[in-house]
């Protein structure tokens, strides 16, 4: 059941300030997803190639535009594994970023 709301977000760098700055832009795109454990095998796999996958969302497909980062109830999550489940569903590996 799809019943959390999620924002994926995506920045972008403009350039430079007047004080050599950088400035990033920020795109959101707002849908809601499923929160999963993650199962032993993820966890494993993920962990041997560096990462804590947090959990496993799961996203209707047409909804998930690529973007690096999801943030959920105030948390930011970073988007390891994006891989389809079906012709409808998309699932999402993430990691919290602290």
């Amino acid at each position: 059941m799809l019943d959390k709301r999620v924002k994926f977000v995506t920045e972008y760098a403009n350039g430079q300030d007047e004080n050599c700055n950088a400035e990033t832009e920020t795109k959101t795109v707002e849908a809601y997803a499923e929160f999963k454990a993650p199962t032993r095998t993820e966890f494993y796999q993920a962990n041997q190639a560096g990462y804590k996958i947090s959990a496993v969302l799961r996203v209707y497909k047409d909804t998930y535009n690529g973007a690096p980062f999801v943030i959920s109830d105030g948390k930011k999550y970073r988007i390891i594994r994006a891989y389809p489940v079906s012709s409808v569903f998309t699932e999402l590996s993430v990691e919290e970023v602290i």
